[in-house]
């Protein structure tokens, strides 16, 4: 089970056309979307089943009508923040998503029984049949220089990552004498000699 809270995907308003609230199912590879009004108060929900029931049930079917029409104005909910072992219990082979609502009305997130397509980053999908998604590990390869860092995401991109990851790291007394040894040994002279160096410069 997966709780989405970035709902944006699932949502439109609910005087848009059935045409519109398709289009959407299709977009978000789900088969729902949920139909709410201004004020983010949930109307209904429409599935591709209850898209094909009213084809079946109409005797004229013009998709540019207000999909609240058509949309099942009862739908099966629970109140945001409900436990996940009682969210869990709620799916069935027919109720593969739960819309999550607060005492207002307004729904607030999304419980999908599987994440089928894995989860969304930057507006990418990932998953595991999702394309691979790279991330490029900088680390503290620039040397504390911003300018250094801002070539490295360059870089990256151009490699073809779509992430990139830094540290900032805060050295401290001992550590700043642990590099002066390390400097010290690749310069082939002892630390105490590279310390004198640098008082007397």
């Amino acid at each position: 089970m997966n709780i989405e809270r970035n709902i944006s995907k699932f949502v439109v308003p609910s005087d848009v056309p059935v045409s519109a609230a398709l289009s959407q199912i299709s977009k978000n590879k789900r088969g729902f979307v949920l139909c709410v009004a201004p004020s983010g108060r949930l109307d209904g929900v429409l599935t591709d089943g209850d898209f094909r029931r009213w084809i079946s049930a109409a005797s004229e079917i013009n998709i540019e009508e207000p999909v609240l029409t058509v949309c099942n104005r009862s739908p099966v909910t629970a109140p945001e923040g409900a436990p996940i072992a009682t969210l869990a219990e709620m799916f069935d082979s027919r109720i593969t998503f739960v819309p999550l609502v607060a005492a207002d009305g307004r729904v607030t997130s999304v419980a999908l029984a599987h994440a089928v397509d894995g989860f969304e980053i930057a507006g990418r999908m990932i998953g595991a049949k999702q394309p691979a998604f790279i991330i490029a590990e900088i680390g503290i390869n620039h040397n504390g220089s911003v300018e250094l860092a801002k070539e490295l995401i360059e870089r990256s991109i151009e490699a073809g990552s779509f992430l990139a990851v830094s540290q900032r790291v805060e050295i401290g007394r001992r550590e700043r004498r642990s590099r002066r040894a390390i400097h010290a040994r690749r310069a082939g002279t002892s630390e105490f000699h590279t310390r004198a160096n640098e008082r007397s410069a």
